[in-house]
This record gives C-alpha cells, sequence and structure tokens, in this order.
C-alpha cells in the first residue's frame, strides 16, 4: 500500500510540475465568467476585485506548486487569510480544487482539504 502511495505522489507531482499555473489576468477571465452561482468556483466578478489580488495569486500559485506539502499550504493559507479574509480563503480554495480537479485525483483534493482548518 505504501508503495502505490508513492507511486500516486510521484504522478500528482509529475503533473503539477509539468503544468504552468494559470496568470492573474487568466485567472481573472476564468472568475469573471462565473455568473451562474452553481459554477464550480461560486464567485461572481465583482467578489473578485475586492478578494482576489496579485499578492493572492502568487501564495495560490505557490501552494499549487506544492500539493503534497502541508506545512507550505498552511503557510501561504494563513497569507491569504491575512490579504483577504474568509473570503480570500474561500476564493483561493476553489481555484486552488478548481484547477487540481484535472488532475483527476481525489488523494489531492482531501489533502489540501485536510489543512485548511489549521488556517
Amino acid at each position: 500500500m505504501a508503495h502505490l502511495r508513492n507511486v500516486q505522489d510521484q504522478i500528482i507531482i509529475n503533473l503539477v510540475s509539468n503544468t504552468l499555473f494559470p496568470s492573474f489576468e487568466d485567472i481573472c477571465d476564468i472568475l469573471s465568467c462565473r455568473d451562474d452561482l452553481s459554477a464550480p468556483l461560486l464567485l461572481n466578478s465583482k467578489r473578485l476585485e475586492i478578494r482576489y489580488s496579485l499578492p493572492i495569486h502568487e501564495c495560490c500559485k505557490l501552494i499549487f506548486e506544492s500539493p503534497l506539502n502541508n506545512e507550505t499550504m498552511v503557510e501561504y493559507g494563513k497569507h491569504i487569510y491575512e490579504k483577504g479574509g474568509l473570503t480570500g480563503l474561500r476564493t483561493s480554495f476553489n481555484i486552488i480544487i478548481h484547477l487540481w480537479r484535472g488532475f483527476g485525483s481525489l488523494r489531492l483534493s482531501n489533502n489540501f482539504k485536510s489543512v485548511t482548518s489549521d488556517w
């Protein structure tokens, strides 16, 4: 079982390292077209202007690039909270989960969700 987990972790690391995190502008484009509140990101463009900024984007990028490093996720999650409060955290969480879903890894999402209580 441990060997399988190591193989899965390596696959996750390879997928993330070979995937560019979208630019700030690209994320803003994604968020601004989410007018339906049932959409995966649960945001609208008015909230985006208030709670998603370049410093928060940089923190999201670092979390995205460290999918199995809980310490990094907690550290930068706290930075996001300082910069954007609970709405900033929710925005960032939804962005990262939305991007990681493309990898089809429930383990990745569950690992990320497990550290959010430390924020």
